[in-house]
């Protein structure tokens, strides 16, 4: 069967878009028998607890092989450094917002992640500072919200943004040798990028979605 290293399946919290249950039931169906589920949940995966509550959750609903990443915070490095990450395949790292609240603001903490050593670093890669730049332009010159996203989805959350993250992610991890693995890359550059340092760096992987070559 097939490994999916990167799924959402929303529990807890987020359970009216699906569950361990039912998009267990649905990776099994597809030929998916192993998969490793994100930590942005309400509440999200940031500590040993919460993590452990998924387990119990999957153990007992789960019709296919599973396992959790954690999240990354601006508080929770204490905590983080001290886990068995034996147990854990990874940790997620924010540098630009997503769903819900994991993004990491202070950049000596995001450093700090960096430096830990033999854990995979999965880092979700966008420019905060230009997206906001973007989306104010768009707000500039439409009233209405609902004018501006999905539409301009792609222009606020531009290239530029991807790519600016990505090169400071690398950089990063070259410094501190990190095994950094860069999640659902969406950009020609950041890939070419990316096949230039994984030349030179076996720490460096990176990974791209379906719906993101469309």
């Amino acid at each position: 069967g097939i490994i999916d290293t990167h799924v959402h399946f929303r529990e807890p919290g987020l359970t009216h878009k699906g569950n361990i249950l039912s998009e267990s039931k649905a990776a099994i169906a597809g030929g998916i028998t192993s998969f490793i589920d994100m930590p942005n949940t309400l509440p999200p995966t940031i500590n040993l607890y919460e993590f452990e509550n998924k387990l119990k959750i999957a153990e007992k609903n789960s019709y296919a092989n599973y396992s959790f990443y954690i999240g990354a915070s601006d508080n929770n490095f204490d905590e983080i450094k001290s886990i068995d990450f034996s147990i854990i395949p990874g940790i997620k790292i924010f540098l630009g917002s997503s769903t819900g609240n994991l993004k990491i603001s202070n950049t000596e903490v995001l450093e700090k992640f960096f430096t830990l050593k033999n854990i995979n670093i999965l880092v979700h890669s966008e420019d905060d500072n230009i997206i906001s730049q973007n989306l104010d332009y768009y707000r500039s010159k439409f009233s209405n919200e609902e004018d501006i996203l999905p539409r301009f989805h792609m222009y606020i959350r531009s290239e530029e943004a991807c790519f600016k993250s990505t090169v400071f992610a690398i950089e990063l991890a070259k410094k501190h040798e990190t095994k950094l693995h860069l999640l659902h890359i969406s950009t020609a550059r950041e890939i070419e990028l990316v096949e230039i340092e994984k030349v030179k760096n076996e720490n460096i992987t990176s990974e791209a979605c379906i719906p993101h070559i469309w």
